[in-house]
């Protein structure tokens, strides 16, 4: 067995070096003999477990190799400065051919005490010179493995992180849409809708125009047909009024049976809140029996001092187009 004749080795270096103290001939026979790696315990136990696993890989790749039948590490303590690790590992060369698979007998860290008196306690690498060349050259080495398996994990880790980033991403799209839409209609709610359109207004280079549009008789539905069909009322006229977002800015939910535009100029508020009054003349609603209607409020944004001005003014015309009969415009 390869152990045995190993520690035939090392005995004969101790007897033929050792007694002498020749320190000299002593390195000679290691630099010669054996690959020093490793400066503590803790890098020899590291080194076992990463010879293990490129063994185990190199298996994979070559499993009819005999060196993992020669294969042994043994790690033995001489005394409190003498730890020792006699094995024989499979290491991977690289050359201008490809890449050769080689044994090295190596000892891993040596400090070695004889009498009270240390004869080696510095370990530099080294490399062995009879190594012995085992198999063909191979286009993949074990480290290459290695590196690929790394690799693989960090490419599918980042993967993982890349998809959490664009779900967290999404997430908070939802959450701050959430944050601006009325759930029922799906258009800006009150909170989103007044600050864009104050916003917006303080550019005073345009003519803009809001509108508050409120459904007429909106409680007797809710009275008489119930909430659901309420609701069904308040989702239509969304509707009605998304059908024509490239004539406004923004559309919101007002309140609870209003709603409110902002357009670049008046010319183009009358003309949805046409469209909307001829929709609704078209749309029939199953449970009801009678046509839905809504009263508008216009005002145009000329010489006002505030936004909350500009909103007042069509609030104002919006009740006197509910005092005037329901179902039409004043602006």
């Amino acid at each position: 067995m390869f152990k045995n004749k190993y520690v035939e080795r090392v005995e004969q270096f101790i007897n033929a070096y050792f007694v002498d103290r020749d320190v000299k001939k002593c390195m000679s026979f290691f630099h010669k003999n054996i690959c020093w790696i490793g400066t503590g315990k803790f890098e020899v136990g590291n080194s076992i477990e990463e010879v293990e696993y490129l063994l185990e890989e190199y298996v994979k790749q070559s499993p009819d190799s005999f060196i993992l039948e020669k294969l042994w590490l043994d790690s033995k303590e001489y005394s409190k400065n003498s730890h020792t690790v006699f094995g024989e590992y499979l290491v991977c060369k690289k050359t201008k051919k490809g890449y050769n698979f080689q044994v090295e007998i190596r000892i891993t860290y040596l400090c070695v005490e004889y009498e009270g008196e240390i004869l080696i306690s510095s370990v530099h690498n080294s490399v062995a010179n009879d190594l012995q060349k085992i198999g063909e050259y191979f286009p993949i080495s074990l480290m290459e493995a290695e590196n690929n398996r790394l690799e693989a994990i960090i490419n599918e880790k980042t993967k993982e992180i890349e998809e959490q980033r664009v779900m967290l991403l999404e997430a908070n799209r939802k959450l701050q849409q959430l944050a601006i839409t009325d759930e029922l209609t799906g258009l800006l709610n009150q909170r989103a809708i007044m600050g864009n359109i104050k916003y917006t207004v303080k550019d005073n280079s345009k003519n803009y125009a809001i509108m508050i549009i409120d459904i007429d008789n909106f409680k007797h539905v809710n009275d008489n047909y119930g909430h659901l069909v309420g609701d069904e009322v308040i989702r239509v006229m969304a509707y009605i009024i998304q059908s024509f977002k490239d004539y406004y800015l923004f559309a919101g939910r007002y309140g609870g049976d209003e709603f409110i535009v902002l357009t670049e100029n008046i010319e183009k508020a009358i003309h949805i809140e046409s469209k909307v009054h001829n929709s609704l003349l078209k749309y029939n609603f199953k449970e009801l029996q009678y046509k839905i209607t809504v009263s508008i409020g216009i005002s145009e944004w000329i010489d006002f001092d505030s936004f909350e001005a500009f909103l007042s003014e069509a609030d104002k015309k919006l009740y006197k187009a509910k005092k005037s009969g329901k179902n039409k415009t004043i602006y």
